[in-house]
């Protein structure tokens, strides 16, 4: 795929977010996604692990909406630099089974 349509594809993923159709979501991933990040420990693995992680987020921010200022991409990949607004209003899971109370 070129550069553009795997934009497109990211544009596509963040739309299903914001339209919390989590079925779309998880559709775009293939059973061997990973997903890393400083604050998980271990690494997320599979689509249905990815939706979950996800639920957790729409839950605890549920007016949740991302916004992207900037994509760009060569060859292969591509980044998207962006931000969520949402109001914290129920319990965030944290990694090790931690809880962050919601804040409003």
């Amino acid at each position: 795929m070129s550069v553009e349509e795997n934009l497109r594809v990211v544009d596509a993923v963040n739309k299903a977010i914001n339209d919390r159709d989590l079925d779309r979501f998880e559709g775009y991933h293939l059973n061997s996604v990973i997903q890393r990040s400083p604050s998980n420990p271990e690494p997320i693995k599979g689509p249905k692990a990815m939706r979950a992680g996800l639920e957790g987020m729409l839950t605890a921010f549920p007016d949740l909406r991302l916004v992207t200022e900037r994509s760009f991409g060569s060859g292969d990949w591509v980044a998207e630099e962006g931000y969520f607004t949402g109001t914290h209003k129920a319990p965030l899971e944290a990694p090790g089974g931690q809880s962050i109370p919601a804040t409003n």
